[in-house]
């Protein structure tokens, strides 16, 4: 009986809570908003950027990562671990905001500079390379490094948080979640979004206003500008997420306020149909870490998560999952889920990021998305910080300097990969595979993809120093793939590779 009473009682206040909520929200809620972004049509934007085809980019996007990493600079810490990621579109393409948490005091972000990476806005391929060791043992390039560490405290409620999570940047806007209050400047407040002026990367100011909540939950947040100029924000609360309207167009508006609009809950709202499944983190510790609102050149939105299925660093497989958000009946919205991928952290004999941790899209410069992630803790070579840059694959490359080949220890593209840029071809010693930097590839190969122009090759040779048998990739200009190596009867032969003219 008392087995009963429980469940009626958890109805019960489940019932309640839901429609005490909803009643709050929809009685300081906006008018209808048409969830259509703002476009301007173009990729390269700063402060709208948006992606040719968001479905198609995040289905490219590889399941295995570029190797990277920062050293930890000015950041004087060891405790606490990492929440969110996310690479800024201003500053040259070079900064990136990290953001921690802390246990019993204060959280805050950090500011890095890969001052060795490209100022494109596109990917910046691996800055861990080493001729003669693994990546395993390779600190990142000394220039990469963070700047600057701030510990915020909000202009708005004088409050302090030792929890920052999931975290967005928007032109040059960095958006902050912050739980976990530490001080007592406003009891009625326990978390609050705050946002940063990073125009300067180097010296980030915080805005004078915030959205301020009783609500302890606040795990992750994400914005959007909508097609009338207002912003769409999204808050991560439990098993779903709050939408909000900003009172303004300008985020550097001093008097920006934001209104809840819709709060959207998997456990009431559910996916919408045409979703490829139904399932939806809902649960610590698999709810999103973090969420990323995305705008396809076509004025479409959608939002993206990243999560790891289990409560333990290193353990669990690392998941990002990408939903259309649409207009329900109302004020309501609707998510309907477009994509999933699997991605490996565990890279080339080491555990090089975590979606427990921090986890974030990029819109690059070519309307294409990157997914990046760090470790959970601090634990890089060098007292580094790992980091994993997941780049959607390029089908096309016109030029050389696009090429790129992609070695797999399995066949149908499985298991370790190896993967080669023509532009980086000389950073590891592929004359000869059983070098330990080349990380136990020789007679390994059993599957590759690669892209190479007309007019250019790979050559995989058999034997190290470009010896015995030879198989050639032949350039098209477009995506090719041999799925297994046996069929060329050259599965587990590779020892050297390079790049030729045809």
């Amino acid at each position: 009986m008392k087995h009963y009473l429980a469940k009626f009682y958890r109805a019960f206040y489940r019932i309640f809570y839901l429609t005490a909520v909803s009643l709050l929200v929809t009685a300081t809620s906006h008018a209808y908003e048409a969830m259509t972004g703002y476009v301007q049509y173009s990729a390269n934007s700063l402060q709208d950027r948006c992606v040719v085809n968001v479905e198609s980019s995040f289905n490219r996007i590889r399941n295995r990562s570029d190797i990277m990493g920062v050293h930890k600079g000015v950041y004087a810490h060891n405790g606490g671990h990492w929440q969110g990621v996310a690479r800024l579109q201003n500053g040259n393409n070079q900064y990136v905001a990290i953001s921690h948490s802390t246990s019993g005091t204060t959280g805050g972000f950090v500011i890095a500079q890969m001052a060795s990476r490209n100022t494109d806005g596109v990917r910046y391929r691996s800055n861990r390379f080493s001729y003669y060791s693994k990546f395993k043992d390779t600190a990142p390039v000394s220039t990469d490094k963070v700047i600057k560490h701030v510990l915020p405290i909000s202009q708005a409620t004088g409050n302090r948080y030792d929890h920052i999570g999931g975290i967005q940047i928007y032109g040059d806007t960095l958006l902050l979640p912050a739980e976990n209050r530490t001080n007592s400047a406003n009891t009625s407040i326990n978390t609050e979004v705050l946002f940063y002026d990073v125009s300067n990367p180097a010296n980030p100011v915080i805005r004078p206003y915030s959205v301020a909540s009783s609500h302890d939950s606040a795990g992750n947040v994400a914005i959007i500008r909508l097609q009338n100029g207002k912003y769409l924000l999204g808050v991560g609360r439990d098993t779903g997420i709050q939408f909000y309207v900003s009172t303004t167009t300008s985020l550097a508006d001093p008097n920006t306020s934001f209104t809840p609009y819709y709060h959207w809950r998997f456990s009431v709202d559910g996916l919408g149909s045409g979703s490829i499944d139904y399932n939806w983190p809902d649960s610590q510790p698999t709810t999103y870490q973090a969420i990323t609102f995305l705008m396809g050149c076509n004025g479409s939105i959608y939002v993206a998560g990243t999560h790891n299925n289990v409560a333990i660093p290193g353990w669990g497989e690392d998941w990002a999952d990408l939903y259309r958000i649409t207009n329900g009946s109302g004020n309501s919205l609707v998510l309907t889920k477009r994509g999933k991928k699997h991605v490996w952290c565990e890279e080339l004999s080491a555990q090089q990021c975590d979606l427990l941790a921090a986890g974030g899209l990029y819109v690059d410069t070519q309307g294409e998305l990157i997914l990046y992630s760090t470790e959970h803790g601090l634990d890089g070579p060098s007292g580094s910080i790992k980091m994993a840059e997941f780049a959607a694959e390029r089908t096309s490359c016109p030029t050389i300097n696009d090429a790129w080949v992609e070695l797999f220890d399995d066949d149908t593209f499985g298991d370790r990969h190896l993967l080669i840029d023509y532009v980086d071809r000389n950073l590891k010693p592929y004359v000869n595979y059983t070098y330990d930097a080349m990380e136990s590839f020789n007679d390994k190969a059993s599957s590759v993809r690669w892209c190479i122009p007309s007019g250019y090759a790979m050559k995989v040779y058999q034997n190290d120093s470009y010896g015995g048998s030879a198989l050639t990739l032949s350039g098209t200009g477009t995506l090719q793939t041999y799925s297994n190596l046996k069929n060329q009867s050259f599965g587990d032969k590779i020892s050297s590779s390079k790049f030729v003219s045809q």
